[in-house]
């Protein structure tokens, strides 16, 4: 796939999550994978997710189940993203101080769970809520 305008890193990106799709279980993704990049790439990935993906599905008519703020906090980069109710719009993106209803990993973890293929992220403030989230279709 060639996009010009998609920064190669990212592209590596995309290239390794879908690389062991064919090595799926049949019940599932393989938990626990690791993707081989590095920290700063995977949160450009989860960026990416975010500010690309999210308004794409949501154009597309997918709706996330976001019923209050949630935030992803990258415990290997420092890096957070929240989301927030958008209105009419896809939710909202900032980057400022986390809220207490988040779901927190390493960079990869995070991404890879943002593309359902992992789930060794922790969640905590209102679990229940960070769950329905997480079980909207967030990523392509």
């Amino acid at each position: 796939l060639y996009a010009p305008e998609r920064p190669p890193a990212v592209l590596a990106g995309e290239h390794c999550h879908h690389k062991d799709d064919g090595a799926e279980r049949p019940n599932g993704p393989a938990h626990g994978r690791t993707t081989d990049l590095e920290p700063a790439t995977c949160a450009d990935a989860v960026t990416e997710t975010f500010e690309v993906f999210g308004p794409r599905l949501h154009a597309r008519g997918v709706r996330v189940d976001l019923t209050g703020p949630v935030s992803f906090v990258a415990t290997d980069t420092g890096d957070a993203w929240t989301l927030r109710r958008g209105g009419d719009g896809p939710p909202a993106l900032d980057r400022d101080d986390p809220v207490d209803d988040r779901v927190t990993g390493t960079a990869e973890q995070l991404w890879l769970r943002l593309w359902n293929r992992a789930d060794d992220v922790s969640l905590s403030g209102d679990a229940d809520r960070v769950r329905r989230l997480l079980a909207s279709r967030l990523s392509a």
